[in-house]
């Protein structure tokens, strides 16, 4: 008796752990694009060879909110052009990390690692705007970074052959910053 007991109540606490690991347990609804915000985050030294941007998206907004961890970055020029660089979620900066969806309370912030090749033969064309889509589907928050985010951030002279290949390392988003570093 005593045992089932037990075993009952490990897996009733396994049950709410897992629940609110997901974000659900909290009962929070998912983060309008109103209640986030981009903003730079921690700085981090160059590796050999490439850049890497941190960047934190914090919730504005004055409730707890969901955010699928998901992430896509879009990188524009000053015409508003999606430059053609390749998707990845692993480098020398960055680790694989699982996708998981976060509960932010007011003012908190989740992270994000984007990380790029240094363009050795040079710039084919320069990034103006770092465009960051959270989760899928069109109700995805989609936020818009003008400022230092795209410094760094180009479609490299030589396309596929060039050193790095125009590869966009990006992470999803985690709750804490150490968890996206190798």
């Amino acid at each position: 008796m005593a045992r089932r007991l037990a075993v009952a109540l490990l897996v009733m606490v396994g049950l709410v752990v897992v629940t609110s690991a997901r974000g659900g347990a909290t009962g929070a609804a998912p983060c309008p694009r109103t209640a986030l915000a981009l903003v730079p985050g921690p700085r981090i030294s160059p590796a050999t060879g490439e850049w890497a941007i941190a960047l934190a998206v914090r919730n504005v907004g004055a409730a707890a909110c969901t955010v699928e961890g998901g992430t896509r970055v879009t990188l524009l020029d000053a015409a508003r052009r999606a430059l053609p660089v390749h998707p990845a979620r692993v480098s020398q900066y960055v680790r694989r990390v699982p996708v998981r969806r976060l509960t932010l309370r007011p003012g908190q912030p989740a992270y994000l690692i984007v990380a790029q090749y240094r363009c050795d033969i040079g710039v084919a064309d320069a990034a103006a705007r770092l465009v960051l889509r959270l989760g899928a589907g069109p109700r995805a928050p989609v936020l818009v970074d003008t400022g230092s985010a795209p410094r760094h951030l180009a479609l490299c002279r030589g396309g596929k052959n060039a050193p790095g290949g125009n590869v966009l390392t990006v992470t999803p988003l985690a709750a804490r910053f150490p968890q996206l570093l190798p």
